[in-house]
C-alpha cells in the first residue's frame, strides 16, 4: 500500500484522450482533501473533493463523481437528513451535484457525481463542461452528521480482540468500482469487507430493506460479541469436508449470540448463513477461498466480492448481517480462535474518527488507461477543538494496483 505524503490532496493520476491532433494524452487528477482532517462544527462534518486537468491540453466528458456510505440519518433518500446532505453539497464551478444510489442494488452507498447545468448532450448530462482547460480545478463539498464527541457513523466490522488484530473494517460493497473490480480485488490492503447479497431490484430494493439478503451494516444497530469457528455436522457431505465452511444440515455445539466464523466454499452462501442463523449467530463473517471470479489481477489473499444472491430465493432468509474479509484477515482470525485466544468484534453503524470514501474520475467515452480511474480514500474526521483526538487519525489512501 502507497503511503501518501502529508499535503493538501491525496491523488491518483488519471489519463484522459486529447482534443488536439497530436492525440496527447490529458492527466486529470483528483483525491479527497484530507490534511487538515474533515472539520467538524455543528455536529456535522465537511468533506472536499477536488479535481483538476494537469493538461498538457483540454479535455472532454469528464465523469467527477464519489460513492458516500449510507448513515441511518440519511436515510430514506426522502428524509431530512438525506435533504440536509444533499442541500450541503456545492461544486465551485457551479456545476449541479447530482445523486442517487451507487448503480449497484447492494444498498450501501450513495453516488454523488457533478453535472452541467446546461450539458452539451442532455441525454448524458453527467459531464463537466467541455472542454475542461488545462490547469483548470475544480473542488465540491457536502457535510455529513457526526454523532458528538463519538465521530460519523457507518457500517462497519470492528475487531477489538485480539490485540495482534485490532482492526476496523468498512463496507467495500460497491459493483463495478473499476473495469474489473479493482477495489475488490485487493480490499484486504485497504481493510474493507463487503457485504454480500443483492437487495431486491435496484432502487426499489433499496427502499425495502427487508428484501436484502443479510442486513445492511449500516441499517444494524452496533452490538458486539464473541467470535466463534463453526462447526458443520456435514449432513449430505463427506465425513471429511472441513466443518469450518458451515455445511450439512446444521452446526454442532454453536454457542448461540456469538458471531460465526465461517470459510467460504463446497456450500451455498445460503447453506452456510441458514445454518448459522439457526444456531442463533447475531452475524457472520466469511472468510474467502482465494477465489475471486472474473476479477483482473487480483491477489487471492486479500480479495472480497459481493455475492449475487438470487434475490427471489435469498431475500428476506437471512436476518443477520454478514461480510465477507479476504482470505488473510479471515484466516487470521479463524487461526486466533481455534487456538484458544478470545476474539470478539463488533458489527453495525458503529462511530469513527474516519470514513473511508471511493472516488472515481474518468473520461467518456474511452479512456487509454481505464484501470487507474479510482482511489479509495481513509479521511479523518476532526472530533475535537481543543487538541484532544480519539483514535488514529492517520490518513492514507491508495491506488488501485
Amino acid at each position: 500500500m502507497r503511503q501518501p505524503t502529508w499535503r493538501v490532496a491525496v491523488v491518483v493520476c488519471i489519463a484522459t484522450i486529447a482534443l488536439t491532433p497530436a492525440s496527447m494524452a490529458q492527466d486529470m487528477t483528483g483525491g479527497m482533501v484530507t490534511d487538515p482532517p474533515a472539520p467538524v462544527a455543528n455536529d456535522v462534518a465537511t468533506f472536499t473533493a477536488t479535481y483538476e486537468n494537469l493538461g498538457p491540453g483540454p479535455a472532454a466528458n469528464i465523469y467527477v463523481s464519489v460513492l458516500v456510505p449510507i448513515q441511518p440519518q440519511t436515510f430514506p433518500m426522502e428524509s431530512p437528513g438525506f435533504l440536509a446532505m444533499v442541500g450541503s453539497a456545492i461544486d465551485s464551478n457551479g456545476n449541479e451535484v447530482a445523486h442517487g444510489f451507487d448503480w449497484d442494488d447492494t444498498c450501501n452507498y450513495y453516488l454523488f457525481r457533478l453535472q452541467d447545468p446546461n450539458p452539451p448532450d442532455p441525454a448524458n448530462p453527467y459531464t463537466i463542461p467541455n472542454p475542461f482547460p488545462a490547469g483548470h480545478e475544480g473542488s465540491f463539498r457536502w457535510a455529513m452528521p457526526v454523532i458528538p464527541m463519538e465521530g460519523i457513523n457507518a457500517g462497519r466490522v470492528i475487531i477489538t480482540e485480539p490485540e495482534s488484530l485490532r482492526n476496523s473494517y468498512s463496507d467495500a460493497s460497491v459493483q463495478r468500482v473499476g473495469p474489473d473490480d479493482s477495489i475488490m480485488g485487493h480490499a484486504g490492503l485497504y481493510n474493507l469487507v463487503s457485504l454480500g447479497g443483492n437487495c431486491s431490484a435496484v432502487l426499489t430494493g433499496c427502499v425495502d430493506l427487508e428484501s436484502c439478503f443479510g442486513h445492511r451494516l449500516w441499517a444494524t444497530d452496533p452490538f458486539e460479541a464473541d467470535l466463534e469457528v463453526v462447526a458443520g455436522d456435514n449432513v449430505g457431505f463427506p465425513p471429511e469436508t472441513d466443518p469450518a465452511l458451515g455445511c450439512g444440515s446444521g452446526l454442532v455445539g454453536f454457542t448461540a449470540g456469538r458471531i460465526a466464523l465461517l470459510r467460504r466454499g463446497t456450500c451455498t452462501f445460503l447453506d452456510k448463513l441458514r445454518n448459522a442463523q439457526n444456531a442463533g449467530a447475531s452475524g457472520a463473517i466469511i472468510a474467502n477461498s482465494g477465489l475471486c471470479g472474473t476479477l483482473v489481477n487480483y491477489d487471492p489473499d486479500e480479495c472480497t466480492f459481493t455475492q449475487n444472491a438470487d434475490v427471489p430465493t435469498t431475500a428476506g432468509q437471512i436476518d443477520i448481517p454478514w461480510v465477507m474479509m479476504s482470505r488473510r484477515q479471515g484466516e487470521e482470525l479463524i487461526a486466533a480462535a481455534q487456538g484458544g485466544q478470545t476474539a470478539h468484534a463488533k458489527m453495525g453503524n458503529l462511530p469513527g474518527d474516519h470514513l473511508d470514501l471511493f472516488n472515481r474520475i474518468s473520461q467518456q467515452p474511452s479512456d487509454p488507461d481505464p484501470f487507474n480511474n479510482y482511489l479509495v480514500t481513509r479521511v479523518p474526521i476532526s472530533l475535537f477543538s481543543d487538541g484532544f483526538e480519539s483514535g488514529d487519525t492517520s490518513a492514507w489512501s491508495a491506488t488501485v494496483p
